[in-house]
């Protein structure tokens, strides 16, 4: 928990100095993150009213996902890797993103909330890391001109779609607990 804080004020503090209104957006959904876990973990016993806070943070969450997706897409922000990088964010994001489902699967019933919380938060951040991916991948390759646009919109809108169904999830389920 503290090295995911530490790397939130990482980024904020770079994003900072360096004046970047993608790292320093960056940097303030790490902290969003280190928040909800931070909230997930520090009880083990949930309650309805706790599983409901962790789906008002989700709505949170998604407003910092918004605002990325929105400067890739509006502002035209790119930021280069290299490509031994971009190989190591794909793995990052295909694996997480692999075990997020398969927990997803698995949790048919969701009768354990903590698990559900971690569930969620787990399959965002990896819905996230896709997106880093493709931004990534963009940067390096010639396209034609607005595929980028297009799939950086299709992408993002689905991601701001799937956060946003699993906060409502999460705030919807108190009256069934």
């Amino acid at each position: 928990m503290p090295s995911r804080l530490c790397y939130a004020l990482f980024k904020l503090i770079l994003g900072v100095y360096e004046r970047s209104l993608w790292i320093t957006s960056f940097g303030v959904y790490y902290l969003m993150v280190s928040i909800i876990r931070y909230n997930i973990i520090r009880k083990r016993n949930v309650s309805s009213h706790d599983f409901r806070k962790t789906g008002w943070l989700f709505l949170i969450l998604n407003l910092c996902v918004s605002i990325l997706i929105i400067l890739v897409l509006y502002l035209n922000v790119r930021v280069e890797y290299p490509s031994f990088t971009i190989y190591i964010i794909a793995a990052w994001a295909f694996l997480s993103l692999f075990l997020s489902l398969r927990d997803i699967i698995l949790d048919v019933e969701g009768s354990d909330l903590l698990f559900v919380q971690m569930r969620n938060i787990r399959f965002s951040v990896s819905l996230v890391s896709l997106f880093t991916l493709q931004c990534a991948v963009f940067s390096r390759i010639d396209h034609p001109s607005g595929f980028e646009f297009m799939m950086n919109s299709i992408l993002g809108s689905a991601i701001v779609l799937l956060i946003f169904a699993l906060a409502l999830s999460m705030l919807c389920r108190k009256d069934r607990l």
